[in-house]
């Protein structure tokens, strides 16, 4: 399942510790709009107050993804439900500084390179560490569900692309063409 929001929307729909990471990642943005207005180059970091945030239930032991051209982070709801103020403090930070060193490099780097070490330090405070040390197997849901086809044949299918068979969804038997049938869990 995925949770999509703005950060000036109305957050009443989240629960407490989503809505504290919205409420991190508009702080974390601040910062650096704020650090940046007095920067050399003209750095516009505007665009950044539109960002779009999802919380997923389906990255596997990843924390989170940034997104440059769409403007977009991504956050592993499993782990913010499981490493609250652990994963607001490092991980909301370490994929915002994505998108910013996106907006402040002149040059191509690569995702972890010298500007995102340099605005995970000098903006956040914080030590650029590339991996987080939470436990992804907790974070995990391996949970299949079973389906059948008419034709006999069984098939374990992952939590996300049961949601989307239950959202309308229709998956198909590789052997005989048919839609695949829900047995259960």
């Amino acid at each position: 399942m995925e949770t999509t929001v703005k950060l000036n929307n109305n957050l009443d729909h989240l629960s407490e510790i989503q809505r504290e990471a919205v409420i991190k990642t508009g702080e974390a943005i601040g910062e650096a709009i704020n650090w940046f207005t007095d920067y050399p180059r003209h750095t516009d970091l505007s665009s950044l107050k539109d960002v779009t945030i999802i919380f997923s239930d389906s990255l596997k032991g990843v924390a989170g993804r940034a997104y440059i051209l769409q403007n977009k982070l991504i956050y592993n709801n499993n782990m913010l439900e499981e490493n609250g103020d652990d994963f607001i403090g490092d991980t909301i930070p370490h994929e915002v500084s994505h998108l910013i060193a996106d907006k402040i490099s002149s040059r191509r780097e690569s995702s972890h390179g010298l500007t995102w070490k340099w605005i995970m330090q000098n903006i956040y405070n914080l030590t650029p560490t590339v991996h987080h040390n939470y436990n992804p197997q907790s974070s995990v849901k391996s949970k299949r569900y079973e389906y059948f086809c008419l034709c006999g044949t069984n098939f374990y299918i992952s939590k996300g692309i049961h949601n989307k068979i239950c959202n309308g969804s229709l998956r198909y038997c590789r052997k005989c063409n048919t839609p695949i049938i829900y047995i259960g869990e």
